[in-house]
């Protein structure tokens, strides 16, 4: 008998563990915008924004986007930066032909630290220039 209580805590332990503290994490998923990218796009020096409106405390927010290549050289992207550690931006990470589109996914992890509006910025720099292309985050926290 002692063993089948020994048994029972043992195997409630790992259940609970594995189902970690009951937290339920939202994770929403929206379709964006195509923004275009060339030569020009870098000369003006004008940021893009994704408008994720009204989001909650605990949620994973995801906008998927799409970058062009209009440019006429195939272009690649060298690297990404965000300024929140909220903000992963996952990609293709193969070279976009002149007129082709590469999809990118944006996840926000909304940590709820602060309320209220919000703006994040990713740098995505890519082998079309030496500047990097700023998109703009925004977003208005409800905890």
């Amino acid at each position: 008998m002692r063993w089948g209580r020994a048994i029972v805590v043992i195997v409630s332990v790992v259940f609970v563990i594995a189902c970690g503290d009951g937290a339920k994490t939202n994770r929403v998923v929206a379709h964006g915008p195509v923004f275009v990218v060339s030569d020009s796009t870098f000369a003006i020096n004008i940021p893009d924004t994704i408008a994720l409106g009204t989001v909650r405390d605990g949620e994973v927010v995801v906008r998927e986007f799409r970058l062009r290549n209009d440019s006429d050289v195939p272009m690649v992207i060298l690297g990404l930066d965000a300024n929140c550690g909220c903000i992963e931006v996952d990609y293709d990470r193969h070279p976009i032909a002149p007129g082709e589109v590469c999809a990118m996914e944006l996840t926000y992890h909304v940590d709820g630290l602060f309320a209220g509006w919000q703006q994040k910025s990713v740098y995505i720099a890519t082998s079309l220039a030496p500047q990097k292309f700023r998109m703009v985050v925004t977003s208005f926290v409800k905890l």
